[in-house]
This record gives structure tokens, sequence and C-alpha cells, in this order.
């Protein structure tokens, strides 16, 4: 997560238009810590992991554990920026949490 920058993100957005066929790419990620966890409107978990912002719509539906577990957790997700007041910061919209014990990323 610490390499995601306002740069890189630009530099996915440049290959748009994205569609059918050409989907937006996803990523993925094992964050080694969370913080600022976060419930959006009892049903939206937020969190940060190394200074950047994981967001997962609708989370009860792909996440049913403790929040203390995620670090368990490899994540996949889009690349965004969020902007809010006029800052903007990157973010990670949250697709499918994978359990580190059954899957090894090597």
């Amino acid at each position: 997560p610490s390499t995601i920058t306002h740069d890189f993100i630009s530099q996915i957005e440049e290959l748009a238009p994205f569609g059918t066929g050409f989907e937006r790419p996803s990523f993925l990620f094992s964050p080694p810590y969370v913080q600022e966890v976060r419930i959006l409107k009892e049903s939206h978990l937020a969190f940060v992991s190394e200074g950047v912002k994981f967001i997962c719509f609708n989370y009860l539906e792909k996440f049913t554990h403790t929040f203390n577990e995620i670090p368990s957790y490899h994540v996949t997700g889009k690349l965004s920026l969020n902007e809010y007041k006029g800052t903007k910061t990157p973010q990670v919209m949250i697709e499918r949490f994978i359990d580190k014990s059954a899957v090894k990323i090597v």
C-alpha cells in the first residue's frame, strides 16, 4: 500500500476508458496491520494500512470475521483518488478478502 501514489493512479487513469473487455485493473494487497477501523452507515468498512485508506462497501457480504483478523487476509481492490474537502487521497476500493492460509503469494 505504501507505493500507491497520486502519480501511479494518474498513470492508470491514462489507460481509460475502462469497460467491458477492458476492465479497470485490480491489485492484490497484504495489509500488515490496520488502524482507524470504522463502520460507515452500518454497512461499509473503512480502515487505514501503511497510510492508505481501504474501503469496502457492503462489507458484511464479503468479510464476516473480526477486524483484528484483517491482516490475516489478502485484499484485492481497485485504486482511486478520494476527494474530500478539496483534498485528494489515494484509496483502495476492496473487492474481495482472501484467506492468507489458503493462498500463498510468492
